[in-house]
């Protein structure tokens, strides 16, 4: 019995430690499982701020060009490398966009409504405008009020092109489609057509689709060919075109991750002519965020 007894005791041992066994690489399993999981995330982590810190340094990067000489319309893309990491660069001059605060209000209109969403640019105007007349279709301080808004409108410039959230009636979907094609950095009425995008020339009263196309045409043969001569002519009501200064230049720089994902950042810059400080950045940030 005492026999029995002693291999029973034996066996129950053996069963305890064969279960801990199993318990313990079970744990184990999970440890290293989630080491690795820390790990590849601390991967993407680093990857992460590496590819943003390149960007950032595309910005630097971008505005030295600049002040070099660079003509962002000429230029419009460049590619930079940081210790053999491509970045490409992009310029665009704010003047070839319709400014939010000074810009003609037809022209306003037609880069900022579409069909589905009228009144905005009204609402824009009446933000902007130093009365608390209602433009038809906008928004006073009463409408926003109406709206559930704790603000009303501003009745004075906008100090970003971010600020238009703020406006009644904009929302995600507008502010997507409406801000490569509006500064605030220009202060001109009207646009450069030698940096605008093909939107803002359709927004140009009295400007045909078959000339606007024949124009930008012209103007990638012009670019093309080194921007040699006159640059070619916009058929367009001579109001409504204003030639830019080249002081105002948004750059967009975009690094690669070895996974194949990409970072942008991007930056409004001011060149200043000031030797002590030659130009400022009046935008800083991550556009998809």
């Amino acid at each position: 019995m005492k026999r029995v007894r002693r291999n029973r005791e034996r066996g129950a041992a053996l069963l305890i430690v064969l279960w801990a066994t199993v318990l313990i690489a079970g744990l184990a399993t999970i440890v290293v499982g989630t080491v690795r999981t820390d790990l590849t995330v601390a991967r993407h982590q680093l990857t992460e701020a590496q590819a943003r810190h390149r960007a950032q340094a595309g910005l630097l990067h971008g505005a030295l060009l600049l002040l070099a000489g660079a003509d962002p319309v000429r230029t419009e893309e460049t590619i930079v490398s940081f210790d053999g990491d491509n970045v490409v660069v992009r310029f665009v001059d704010e003047c070839g966009k319709v400014d939010l605060n000074t810009g003609w209000g037809v022209l306003l209109r037609r880069v900022v409504d579409d069909q589905s969403q009228r009144g905005v640019a009204a609402a824009i105007l009446d933000w902007r405008d130093p009365d608390s007349a209602i433009t038809p279709g906008g928004a006073e301080t009463a409408e926003y009020r109406a709206a559930g808004r704790s603000h009303g409108a501003r009745n004075g410039p906008l100090d970003s092109v971010a600020e238009l959230q703020q406006v009644l009636g904009v929302d995600a979907a507008v502010m997507a489609r409406v801000r490569p094609h509006v500064t605030v950095d220009c202060l001109n009425a009207g646009i450069d057509p030698s940096a605008a995008s093909e939107r803002v020339l359709a927004a140009v009263p009295g400007l045909s689709a078959e000339a606007r196309r024949a124009y930008l045409s012209d103007r990638e043969a012009y670019i093309a060919g080194g921007a040699r001569g006159a640059a070619p002519p916009l058929p367009a009501d001579e109001r409504y075109l204003d030639s830019s200064p080249g002081l105002a230049v948004e750059i967009t720089a975009t690094a690669t991750t070895p996974r194949g994902g990409s970072v942008s950042w991007r930056a409004v810059t001011w060149l200043t002519g000031d030797t002590g400080l030659p130009f400022l950045f009046r935008t800083w940030e991550r556009p998809d965020q």
